[in-house]
């Protein structure tokens, strides 16, 4: 679980954790985030990615499942010093594909981002029909349906009129077989 510590000047820099749920109470296991947003692991879940919306930085920790602990903490995207970001451009939601490339709505940027989990480079880029993409998350029978919600708060009527799907969920497809999201646990029958 992230938080962030809200002042009446906004997110104050740095002050957001990230929590785990363990024996019956919160234990922090990292730091020094402004807004965290948005984790995915990949398959052999030996990673752990989380967004800093505000910070507009993805991180990657390493991951330990069974301990449930986190690890050098090392910046994998820093949008304000990469030429795939505009300066609109913030980290939402995030989820990982088949090939554990990640996937990031872009708030205020109006797309979603495909990203080498490597180097942190853009290698796809999604156009959304509204600038307040949030969350970006695998579905459909196949798993092969890319569902990016978005906001409309603090919309007013002229901007509402100039993005009317905001606040919609809007779907993306492909004819690739490498589109297409992980089945990370499957209920028991």
């Amino acid at each position: 679980m992230g938080t962030i510590l809200d002042s009446d000047k906004g997110v104050v820099p740095g002050k957001g954790n990230l929590y785990k749920w363990e024996d019956g109470k919160f234990t922090k296991v990292a730091d020094n985030f402004y807004l965290t947003n948005g984790m995915t692991w990949p398959k052999d879940q030996k990673k752990m990615f989380i967004n800093d919306s505000e910070g507009r930085k993805i991180y990657v920790f390493d991951f330990d499942l069974e301990k449930g602990t986190l690890s050098n903490k090392k910046l994998l995207v820093d949008c304000d010093n990469s030429t795939d970001w505009t300066v609109n451009d913030h980290p939402d939601g995030l989820t990982i594909d088949i090939t554990d490339h990640l996937w990031a709505s872009s708030y205020a940027g109006g797309r979603v981002v495909k990203i080498d989990p490597n180097t942190g480079d853009v290698v796809d880029t999604c156009s959304i029909p509204c600038p307040l993409t949030t969350t970006p998350v695998f579905g459909g029978t196949n798993m092969d349906e890319l569902f990016v919600t978005t906001a409309y708060l603090n919309y007013g009527p002229d901007q509402r009129k100039a993005h009317p799907t905001c606040g919609q969920t809007h779907k993306i497809t492909s004819d690739s077989k490498l589109f297409a999201g992980n089945v990370m646990y499957r209920p028991k029958a």
